[in-house]
């Protein structure tokens, strides 16, 4: 299984669309087995999904994200657990060990950010 996680220096980045890079952990019987950062190169919910897809990552866990990304994500059978924060690390191990404290609809209106690349097509 591959677990993603939107980061810039360890830490949870709170804004999907805007994520700069993914930390990507490879996992096997809740071990991981490799550690990756995968820069994002753009931005845009349906590219940075799809940047996930072509990466084969079946669980991307992260702060802030719209229904657009989350519909997107699950589209292409991604599973999402947003509003966390903290240490990536920290944040993989909660996941793992069945604590982790997230949820799995949106966690941004839209409401309070610029959205100038939004776009709810996804394939």
């Amino acid at each position: 299984m591959k677990i993603a996680i939107p980061t810039q220096n360890h830490q949870v980045w709170q804004h999907f669309g805007r994520s700069p890079e993914f930390t990507v952990y490879t996992v096997e019987d809740k071990k991981v087995i490799r550690k990756e950062i995968l820069p994002a190169n753009g931005a845009g919910h349906t590219d940075l999904v799809l940047l996930l897809k072509r990466n084969f990552v079946n669980v991307l866990i992260c702060g802030g994200l719209g229904s657009c990304a989350v519909e997107c994500a699950q589209a292409n059978h991604i599973e999402v657990f947003s509003g966390t924060s903290g240490m990536a690390d920290e944040i993989l191990h909660q996941y793992l060990n069945g604590t982790l404290d997230a949820k799995t609809d949106a966690t941004c209106d839209h409401h309070d950010h610029d959205h100038h690349d939004h776009d709810c097509h996804c394939h």
